[in-house]
């Protein structure tokens, strides 16, 4: 207090501070380089502001990237954690509307197009002022964990680098700011008001009056005992609901003061709560609340209203957020990227339009009645309906376009099995395997091309030998790559975690620094378990002939290759591996004393 004036401090979330700090080389994020996790904190723990965040996202990304020829591979997987474009989007899309930007691993081949794409948490990185050097942490909070550096992704270059995108906003900032900024105060205060009613919910705490007692003050002990007996007595079974005080005063007879409720202790926050609400949405653009699950009192919501709201706000947010993705995608890849919509509300049509109009395949397949058990036929009203019994001739007649579009160098391998199978030095099961394995070949096609019976039951009884030898056909040569990890492998899709390769990536950076980076790779290797003795291939035949070739033959194979060779003998070359295993205790083990290790590899 000076000069009769007593000055208030108010809460309020400032805007962080991008500053060079001594001794570091990134620029620091906040004042305690802390800025994301502060901003992941209020996405986790505002219902209003989190609704708001995901249904922005569905919006967003709608029904994903159409995958189109060229494009199937590169849609369905983009990076050796078997991500698609479809899964990297999403990421980049949240990051974008949690953060205000995103980063982005790229790993190019030899001649500078991209290999493989990995979305980057943003709050691992850090970047220098140049905002040509990255630092990765997976926690900043950790002091312990080393800092690893990568260089900026510069497109056409065979090095592999991180992109850095970050929206536009007016002033010079190193790092990105969230388009709801302005809305901080609010969404903090959200769940701040949460936490109040949680805590008078758990403790059953609002005191709603206050008794003063003047006849002397008892001990410590007296007092404890008078508010015990006093709140067993009339406390009632909703807790404590009154303060007791004591005062030296024997002249006054004891009092009760009503002391009511604070705003903030009333079961009805709906004054707070419309004000909060309210500046939520507008700093998140928000046309109408019910878009994203939130319903506004006195509004019931009809379809027409949903869709003209939606119409609104694609147009002023959607569109462009979109086409931000497409065009950063359509940049790094060098060809078109387009967003599929999705509507929250489509068009209202009555029962009796619907069965005018649709055809009849389509009604089958929404009540979803069995075409081929009740077979669509034609009727005076719906004359192009088509008995769903006659698809499988016309598809018979479809030639294989995998024979028409081999290369040079499959039709080569093809040739070579032909003759290999035709001088006996190949079994029916090895070719046909071999055929439908490498080249994607149908059970008719290679029936045909072999000269055998058309038969799509062949036989599915193979050798160690054979099965092996079908392996090390189409595997590659460990040293032709670089081992960077190497893990006990457990044959998922997702093999390594997206964090595992990119922390695996940026070590190979700090230590070959400036040289052209490879694409890098799972690959899997048939080596001894660590917990078996003696050498991997044991003397006196002891080993089994199927991991005695594996073994020697020094070969890698793809999870693909494994599981089509699985496919073709009928069981999983996965599991069995190299069969039953005697024990040193003599007990049996259901598979051998080799195991599969999965490998992060790039080539040599």
């Amino acid at each position: 207090m000076q000069d009769n004036f007593i000055v208030l401090n108010f809460e309020d979330s400032k805007l962080p501070e991008f500053k060079e700090v001594k001794g570091k080389p990134w620029v620091q994020f906040g004042e305690d380089d802390l800025y994301p996790n502060y901003l992941l904190l209020l996405s986790n723990k505002s219902a209003k502001h989190n609704a708001i965040i995901n249904g922005k996202v569905n919006y967003i990304f709608g029904n994903g990237f159409k995958a189109n020829g060229v494009n199937d591979l590169l849609i369905n997987k983009c990076n050796g954690a078997g991500e698609g474009i479809d899964d990297i989007a999403v990421k980049m899309i949240k990051d974008c509307e949690v953060f205000g930007g995103y980063y982005l691993q790229i790993i190019p081949d030899a001649l500078g197009r991209i290999a493989e794409i990995y979305h980057i948490d943003f709050n691992s990185i850090r970047v220098n002022m140049a905002q040509d050097q990255f630092y990765y942490k997976k926690d900043w909070r950790n002091r312990r964990e080393e800092v690893k550096v990568m260089p900026k992704y510069v497109k056409g270059n065979n090095v592999s680098g991180v992109f850095f995108f970050k929206e536009y906003r007016q002033g010079d900032f190193t790092y990105p700011l969230p388009n709801y900024i302005p809305a901080i105060n609010y969404i903090e205060s959200d769940f701040e008001v949460s936490k109040q009613t949680l805590s008078n919910a758990k403790t059953g705490f609002s005191a709603s009056k206050m008794i003063s007692f003047f006849n002397g003050e008892p001990s410590e002990d007296d007092k404890k005992k008078i508010e015990r007996r006093f709140n067993v007595k009339f406390g009632g079974s909703d807790g404590k609901k009154t303060i007791i005080t004591f005062n030296n005063d024997p002249t006054k007879a004891p009092t009760v003061e009503d002391l009511g409720s604070s705003d903030l202790s009333k079961e009805d926050f709906t004054a707070v709560d419309n004000l909060i609400t309210s500046n939520i949405f507008a700093g998140h653009q928000i046309t109408s609340p019910m878009l994203f699950g939130i319903m506004e009192s006195g509004k019931l919501g009809s379809g027409n209203e949903l869709k003209y709201a939606y119409d609104i706000f694609k147009n002023t947010y959607v569109n462009f957020k979109q086409k931000q993705i497409e065009n950063v995608l359509g940049y790094l890849f060098g060809m078109e990227f387009k967003l599929q919509d999705v509507e929250p509300i489509s068009l209202q049509l009555d029962a009796a339009t619907i069965t005018a109009i649709a055809p009849k395949a389509w009604l089958y397949d929404k009540l979803g009645i069995d075409t081929e058990k009740y077979p669509i036929t034609s009727t005076p009203s719906d004359p192009k309906a088509v008995n769903a019994t006659t698809a499988p001739a016309a598809q018979q007649e479809m030639v294989n376009d995998n024979i028409k579009n081999l290369s040079a160098k499959q039709h080569q391998q093809l040739m070579r099995i032909i003759r290999q199978f035709s001088k006996g030095q190949l079994t029916k099961q090895a070719a046909t395997a071999l055929l439908k394995t490498g080249l994607g070949l149908n059970d008719t096609d290679v029936a045909s091309l072999l000269g055998i019976e058309d038969d799509a039951q062949f036989e599915k009884e193979y050798t160690e030998e054979e099965v092996a030898d079908m392996l090390i056909e189409v595997g590659t040569f460990r040293n032709n790559y670089e081992i960077i990890k190497t893990k006990k492998a457990r044959f998922i899709e997702d093999e390594f975690e997206p964090q595992e390769i990119i922390a695996a990536s940026f070590d190979l950076w700090n230590v070959a620094k400036k040289i052209a980076l490879p694409s890098i790779k799972i690959m899997y290797s048939y080596d001894k378990a660590p917990e078996a003795t003696g050498p991997a291939v044991l003397p006196n035949g002891r080993t089994r002939l199927f991991c005695k070739k594996l073994v020697e033959s020094g070969k890698v194979f793809t999870r693909q290759q494994i599981q089509s060779i699985s496919t073709a003998v009928g069981y999983s070359v996965w599991d069995r591996r190299g069969g039953f295993w005697t024990m040193p205790n003599g007990e049996h083990s259901p598979s051998c004393r080799h195991i599969w290790n999965a490998h992060i590899v790039i080539n040599k």
